[in-house]
């Protein structure tokens, strides 16, 4: 592993078309004409081209044959799909939920199961029924040179849906329909957030027992979070919260062998770890509020400052689409962010 590029690329509706996104209400811009998805591939093909990445994580996978057979062509013939996609109990032509894929160069396994292996129902206010809104991938892949545990994320997207029918019933009066809209839409904040936290908590908890199954062997998460640097959803993936005391022992107290322990068992947001002389932070997904949702995390083992054998010196955004205002159908309304690993020695 003396280099390695990891990426994270949000592809945008990957379903072939004739399969809908969500509804046909807007049939002309909720699907592809053939030329538009000959078009759109060749998009993607030049970026995982120009990326040149050993391990990408794909989000938004609809056709996820099309995307295996796409990446094999350009060398990544070891791929994992997390699940498949689900469509319209009604309607098979309208998918309703995309899924997760991670294309490798080098060979990989599944490891993970995230459809059972969870507990955070009962140990927090989550109901029992608990479910990932898009089953996460989780592999590890055997490099030349050593193992990577990768986990690529497409957690809970952000947005209060409420049915139309729900507010028509609250009555004729407008006043009537406003307070239902309301009263409707804070339950689906509420809901949302707690779904994409509980998402968060729980992939943690699974990089954490990754992490201490071996310390030195790196574990990345690839992935759209769906919230941005500041986020809560971050900070629980991370854990990089200050700790003032661990159980009844103050921090400070700690013998200093046992205080660097902390570090073993939190993430970094990979694009703190690389000097960016001051420059502001690229946006990685465009939409009518552009913002950062896209982020490479690792553990310690690939932190410059843990004088590990390998760790983080270059992250890239490539926004390139987003100057030029390409068609995000025919291109993505997300930027792939990219990250090199090299040997520290």
């Amino acid at each position: 592993m003396s280099e390695i590029k990891l990426a994270t690329f949000n592809l945008f509706h990957f379903a072939e078309p004739g399969v809908y996104w969500h509804d046909k209400l807007k049939p002309a811009t909720a699907t592809y004409t053939p030329a538009e998805w000959v078009s759109k591939k060749a998009w993607i093909a030049d970026r995982l081209t120009t990326m040149a990445a050993d391990v990408v994580a794909f989000q938004e996978v609809v056709a996820v044959e099309e995307l295996r057979s796409l990446a094999a062509s350009l060398g990544y013939v070891h791929f994992h799909s997390a699940a498949e996609p689900k469509f319209h109990k009604d309607d098979a032509s309208v998918y309703v939920n995309a899924t997760v894929a991670i294309a490798s160069k080098w060979p990989l396994q599944p490891t993970a199961d995230f459809a059972t292996d969870h507990n955070v129902s009962k140990d927090s206010v989550i109901d029992g029924d608990f479910r990932f809104s898009r089953m996460p991938a989780a592999v590890s892949v055997d490099l030349p040179h050593g193992k990577l545990k990768i986990f690529g994320l497409h957690l809970k997207s952000q947005g209060t849906f409420v049915e139309d029918e729900s507010i028509e019933a609250a009555g004729p009066l407008w006043e009537d329909k406003f307070r239902a809209l309301f009263r409707l839409r804070s339950l689906e904040g509420l809901q949302q957030v707690a779904k994409r936290s509980a998402e968060a908590a729980v992939v943690y908890r699974a990089a954490m027992a990754a992490i201490a199954q071996d310390k030195d062997v790196p574990v990345v998460i690839l992935g759209d979070l769906n919230e941005g640097p500041q986020s809560n959803t971050l900070a629980i993936l991370t854990q990089t919260a200050r700790v003032f005391n661990v159980g009844l022992t103050p921090y400070a107290n700690l013998p200093e062998a046992e205080k660097a322990k902390q570090f073993d068992f939190k993430l970094y947001d990979s694009y703190g770890l690389v000097p960016n002389n001051g420059s502001p932070r690229p946006n990685t997904h465009k939409g009518s509020h552009p913002g950062v949702l896209d982020f490479v995390l690792v553990s310690n083992a690939l932190n410059p400052k843990s004088k590990a054998k390998h760790s983080v010196q270059k992250v890239e955004v490539l926004d390139t689409h987003f100057v030029d205002e390409l068609d995000e159908r025919l291109s993505s309304d997300h930027a792939p962010v990219l990250v090199t690993i090299r040997a520290t020695a």
